[in-house]
């Protein structure tokens, strides 16, 4: 899989490695200079030094060839790389910062509910629940649950 990653700050940065250990071919674009060399240094990856919303600098990547596509941390820049790795024929896009506030607030929210990572490109995930033995779902299977005519609909 060939990744590029924009925006090479802390959270992208551990993205960048763990990928990079795996071996996808990554390519990083950052603004920051020091965010680049530290990221091509230590990581071993491609980092463009130049703004992953400028056209020209998109071009180069040649994205189009390019299989995900991660975001950064403002809307405005998530809007304007969106439209134009879009424009360039990428079809697979993950906003990393929304992945994590998703985890973040089902760990809030919902505490007693384990979350393992998602597959079939986002369409499926598996969680993880004690239900009380007093709760009516209790010793029931999921077809048995969603059969009740209590159970919502959507």
């Amino acid at each position: 899989m060939r990744i590029v990653v924009a925006g090479a700050g802390l959270a992208r940065r551990r993205l960048i490695a763990e990928l990079a250990a795996s071996r996808y071919d990554v390519i990083a674009i950052d603004l920051n200079w020091e965010f680049c060399e530290l990221v091509s240094s230590k990581l071993g990856v491609v980092a463009i030094c130049g703004n992953a919303t400028d056209t020209p600098c998109l071009r180069k990547q040649r994205l189009a060839e390019r299989d995900v596509v991660a975001l950064m941390r403002q809307s405005a820049d998530n809007l304007a790389f969106l439209l134009l790795t879009k424009r360039a024929g990428v079809t697979s896009i993950i906003d990393v910062a929304d992945l994590f506030v998703d985890q973040l607030l089902m760990e809030i929210e919902h505490s007693q509910i384990d979350q393992l990572p998602t597959f079939a490109s986002g369409r499926g995930i598996i969680v993880s629940l004690k239900v009380p033995q007093t709760s009516r779902a209790a010793g029931k299977t999921i077809r048995e649950i969603a059969a009740d005519r209590r159970f919502p609909q959507e």
